[in-house]
């Protein structure tokens, strides 16, 4: 049984990629990516019933989910980072994610209101 091994190459962390040691960066990206779908839904489900009303058009539908989407993955990994470092667990945790993600989430969209 040969003793050689393909050497794997790993590049070294920088600032412009993920740290996998401890996995931070994967459950933040994974955070994003459930807000994006979860806001991007909601959005949508409304913004269909607007245009069926005739309320606004196809395009301000997809632009207005479009931000949604942004926001709540902003928001979400944000929040995700800020409950990670003050609390692992509980209603300490719960109460930062919501308060976070809620931060987040006006700042933005008061951001958006004023162009």
């Amino acid at each position: 049984m040969s003793e050689h091994y393909p050497i794997a190459y790993c590049q070294p962390p920088d600032s412009r990629t993920c740290s996998t040691t401890d996995g931070t960066c994967t459950s933040l990206l994974q955070l994003a990516t459930i807000g994006a779908v979860v806001g991007a839904s909601a959005a949508a489900g409304a913004n269909i019933r607007r245009v069926q009303r005739d309320e606004i058009t196809t395009v301000e539908a997809l632009v207005d989910t479009g931000r949604a989407a942004v926001t709540a993955a902003a928001a979400s990994a944000i929040a995700g980072a800020a409950a990670a470092a003050v609390s692992n667990e509980g209603l300490t945790r719960l109460g930062i994610l919501f308060a976070a993600g809620t931060a987040v989430s006006y700042a933005i969209q008061r951001r958006w209101a004023e162009d």
